[in-house]
């Protein structure tokens, strides 16, 4: 808790005048009180927001009146309180507010205030989704970050959606425009987080902060395509794109968005193209994702407000006698830079490399050649996922996890399952609630899954920040399907860590 010494200007106002609020204030400019509380909080919608003041005085023994307000976006919502303590069933709507704290001294008849943040979230923002294949389709669970509670199937049994397909991905925009109303986009738009679960036949777009289902596939575009088959949905700077069918579809991310995304996009020469579903992307200010065209075997960004892709500038990149196996991203601080690493196979001595491409900050020369010995599991592995802050592929090889390093080759076991188990998913995340290293970034997590049957294990542990050793476990879930993908519904989990 911090202490906040607040100096009682002489104003004519310094409060709006609020639901019910007749009082008179007199403000000095002599410093008279301490007052003591948080400069944030946080709270659940429908539960009671509690708020306990210190307060002590220059005078020794005094009384006061209180005053509390709750604004939102500088507009005034009620008067919320007018005893010490604030106790509020929280009935507003998740959003991001503030609250005005206004002391008076009976004494002396001045007054002393304090702006508090105030985060309403949705318990569907406090907690892990699980994306999956059950019973033919797709669908996902809701876990709480305590694990004491669990929504299985929430799309079907929450929301009555069913969706169509085989579970691909889930994929999270933190700056998505939503108008308020389609029919009227006069009404103006919000500039909102949401959360896209892709199967390879429909899309769902969920906003987590108040559990809504707000699009599908068919609102997403100006026209339809005629074969959805998509494969991720990411953001840039001012931009958002969604990777289907080979093509890549964007929209400006600015206030005269309907929301909706345009048409395909083609090379410089007119030339249509098959974008391998794998992107270089970063999860800040990422101004040219990285593709790759499967025809013309090169390597493509996508640069902010220009319609058509444009080859890389190397020469190494383009035209290359090599197929795209995998490729993932290593962010470097502060997250708005780093490099892509490709995996791929030569096309006539089948000899395997790795390309360290340079994204994210303007040096698009850079490109380094990692030869991969043919021995390595990291070839044939079913699953792969890139180390978010180290120069590190894990991959599975039966019952094992191992983590294959870039730059030498070496090969480490980091996990082992019982043999009667399978593994189902493999990626990184981020688990927003806890900071590593210097850079207070969120710590780096490796998710996976296994199956025994129809029942899952959903996994989560931290990895050691220089070696990516596992380092203890965070949490672990269980349900039932075969999970494919999972994200933490916070905002503050946006992050793109794999596409």
């Amino acid at each position: 808790m911090r202490k906040y010494y607040f100096i009682a200007l002489l104003l004519g106002t310094i409060l709006v005048a609020c639901y019910e609020d007749k009082g008179n204030y007199t403000y000095h400019d002599t410093l008279e009180a301490v007052i003591e509380v948080e400069e944030r909080y946080t709270v659940l919608r429908f539960d009671t927001l509690r708020i306990s003041p210190e307060i002590s005085t220059l005078h020794g023994d005094d009384t006061y009146d209180y005053l509390w307000i709750l604004y939102r976006m500088n507009e005034l919502v009620d008067t919320i309180g007018r005893e010490k303590e604030l106790v509020y069933p929280m009935i507003r709507t998740s959003d991001q507010y503030r609250i005005v704290l206004a002391v008076t001294s009976r004494s002396t008849g001045i007054s002393y205030w304090r702006y508090i943040d105030l985060a309403v979230t949705s318990r569907e923002s406090r907690g892990w989704y699980v994306f999956k294949n059950i019973d033919g389709h797709a669908d996902a669970d809701f876990f709480l970050d305590s694990g004491e509670d669990v929504i299985p199937n929430f799309l079907e049994s929450t929301h009555g959606y069913y969706m169509k397909g085989e579970a691909r991905r889930l994929s999270f925009l933190s700056e998505y425009q939503d108008y308020v109303d389609y029919q009227d986009p006069s009404r103006g738009c919000t500039w909102a987080v949401r959360m896209f679960f892709i199967s390879d036949q429909d899309i769902l777009v969920y906003d987590p902060v108040e559990a809504a289902v707000t699009r599908d596939a068919l609102e997403l575009f100006y026209r339809y395509p005629d074969v959805l088959n998509t494969h991720a949905i990411f953001g840039a700077v001012d931009e958002a794109y969604i990777l289907a069918n080979g093509t890549l579809y964007d929209m400006p991310l600015m206030l005269v968005s309907s929301g909706r995304f345009g048409s395909p996009r083609k090379l410089q020469d007119g030339r249509e193209c098959k974008l391998s579903p794998y992107a270089g992307v970063l999860p800040e200010s990422t101004t040219s994702p990285l593709l790759f065209d499967e025809l013309s075997r090169t390597f493509l960004l996508k640069y902010m407000y220009i319609v058509a892709l444009s080859p890389h500038d190397n020469p190494i990149l383009r035209d290359m006698p090599y197929n795209l196996v995998f490729m993932g991203t290593k962010f470097t601080k502060p997250m708005n830079y780093g490099r892509a690493y490709a995996l791929m196979q030569h096309d006539a001595d089948r000899s395997w490399k790795i390309f360290g491409i340079q994204i994210g900050d303007g040096e698009t020369e850079d490109v380094t050649e990692y030869a991969v010995p043919d021995t390595s599991g990291l070839i044939t592995a079913p699953f792969r996922a890139q180390h978010a802050r180290l120069d590190i592929v894990y991959y599975t090889r039966e019952n094992r996890i191992i983590a294959y390093n870039i730059l030498d080759g070496r090969e480490t076991v980091v996990h082992e399952i019982p043999a009667d188990e399978q593994f189902t998913m493999l990626k990184c995340e981020f688990d927003v609630s806890r900071s590593q290293s210097q850079w207070k970034v969120p710590a780096h997590l490796l998710v996976f899954a296994t199956n025994k049957g129809e029942e899952y294990t959903l996994s989560l542990y931290y990895t050691n920040e220089n070696t990516g050793l596992l380092a203890g476990k965070y949490k672990h879930f269980r349900g039932k399907g075969r999970p494919v993908d999972v994200k933490h519904g916070s905002p503050d989990g946006a992050a793109t860590v794999n596409i």
